[in-house]
């Protein structure tokens, strides 16, 4: 099987996790994840992910605290997927350094389509 990508999902919420995990997997891609931010500090040090996928709401810190230290890691692009739905919360999830953002619940498609558009080359 041809590597499509390596995604890693940071959720601490087991069955957004799952379901997120099998979609991606369906796609061909590895999926990588992770249940808080030092266990995600520690992955993308070991295998650097082509996109992350990130809570904001973490166990032992706050998703957009992180950013800085992420992009500090790798240069991979990155979904904040969060409960915070208020426009204030989005604009701060974009201006703290996350490539596009939404918001729980969510339509499972449009998802996927975001995560496997972070892996499409570039068109010219």
């Amino acid at each position: 099987m041809s590597k499509k990508g390596i995604v890693l999902l940071v959720e601490d919420n087991a069955k957004i996790l799952t379901i997120n995990h099998r979609v991606l997997e369906k796609e061909g891609l590895v999926v990588l994840t992770e249940k808080n931010l030092a266990e995600a500090r520690e992955r993308i040090r070991i295998a650097l992910p082509d996109v992350v996928v990130l809570d904001i709401m973490l166990p032992d810190g706050n998703g957009l605290d992180f950013l800085p230290k992420l992009h500090r890691l790798c240069s991979s692009p990155v979904l904040v997927l969060s409960a915070k739905a208020k426009s204030d919360d989005i604009i701060a999830g974009l201006r703290a350094g996350g490539d596009d953002y939404m918001t729980k619940p969510y339509n499972i498609s449009e998802f996927r389509t975001r995560v496997t558009g972070f892996l499409q080359p570039c068109r010219k």
